[in-house]
């Protein structure tokens, strides 16, 4: 903060050197040299500060869609020489690929399987290890669907419109579709007016099997032969090879697929409702864990290790 007095400087004492003049006073003769530009460090002209005042307002360079262009209209500079400016163009694209089945799931909202729980391997070459335990509810808050995340499995999953085709012995070439396989099951005891189930959800399904009259009933299930039979073919339409529901259920391994409710919440058959399932209780017969794991053997890159060990609790083609 120290300020200079103005007036007259005080004169050096003697024995004191007179400062120098100041430098901007010096008259150095030399000869005089051309001008030249200032060189960076890679050899190209330093920019000087009016520049990189400038460049501060400026678009990167370095950057392929901001290429600076003129201030005043905004349009970028051709990138081709002797090109002429444009409006700012999108980088090309490729044509995006077809979604592959795990993309098509994921959009489906169907949840990706994790196996979350282990049981004891009750298979002979498999003794003393343990394998992975799929359970699924038609009880959409059950504790299986909430821990195990495979609710896809149950035969209530809403598929949404036309999301099971199915197509039987006694009407060949002429398929019907439903949103659920609990509807497409129980229209195969009533084929003839099948339609009646196309739009049901899987609960409605059952009111309306158990508000039918047995006479409208057709013992042989649209061919099929049987409930074993007639489940056997709601599956494979569910879960056809190549669909996202396939995939599904051949990511889930070696898994032991379990059915995890009471009978009076799975298909009532003509009293075989307890065979569908567990029964909440470990006494029923799981038909339905089992026809899935049988079905998942057969689709390309599906496990197969279970198909022996449930040989010996059910026929394949008969239960």
């Amino acid at each position: 903060d120290a300020k200079v007095a103005d007036g007259p400087q005080p004169q050096a004492s003697e024995g004191v050197k007179k400062p120098a003049p100041p430098a901007e006073d010096a008259r150095v003769e030399a000869p005089e040299a051309k001008p030249t530009e200032a060189k960076s460090e890679v050899g190209e002209p330093a920019p000087s500060a009016d520049d990189r005042r400038a460049e501060d307002h400026r678009p990167h360079s370095d950057d392929p869609d901001c290429k600076a262009g003129s201030a005043g209209n905004g349009e970028l500079e051709a990138q081709t020489k002797g090109a002429e400016p444009g409006p700012k163009t999108q980088p090309e694209t490729k044509d995006p690929a077809a979604p592959t089945v795990e993309e098509a799931v994921e959009a489906a909202g169907i949840p990706s399987y994790q196996a979350k729980v282990v049981m004891l391997d009750p298979r002979p070459a498999k003794e003393g290890g343990t394998v992975g335990l799929v359970g699924f509810s038609d009880v959409p808050r059950d504790v299986a669907n909430k821990v195990c995340e495979a609710p896809f499995l149950a035969n209530h999953f809403d598929l949404g419109p036309k999301g099971i085709s199915l197509e039987a012995p006694e009407t060949l070439g002429d398929p019907r579709e439903f949103s659920n396989a609990e509807a497409a099951f129980q229209a195969t005891k009533y084929w003839r007016i099948s339609k009646q189930f196309h739009e049901l959800s899987g609960l409605e399904a059952r009111e309306v099997n158990r508000r039918l009259s047995s006479a409208e009933r057709e013992s042989d299930f649209a061919g099929f032969g049987g409930t074993w039979g007639a489940m056997r073919a709601v599956l494979a339409a569910k879960f056809a090879a190549g669909s996202a529901l396939a995939a599904q259920l051949v990511a889930t391994g070696d898994a032991f697929l379990l059915q995890h409710c009471p009978a009076s919440a799975v298909s009532d058959a003509g009293g075989e409702a307890h065979m569908w399932s567990n029964n909440f209780d470990g006494e029923g017969k799981n038909w339905l864990g089992y026809q899935l794991m049988l079905h998942r053997a057969r689709l390309p890159g599906g496990d197969a290790s279970w198909s022996a060990w449930l040989a010996g609790g059910a026929h394949a083609r008969s239960g």
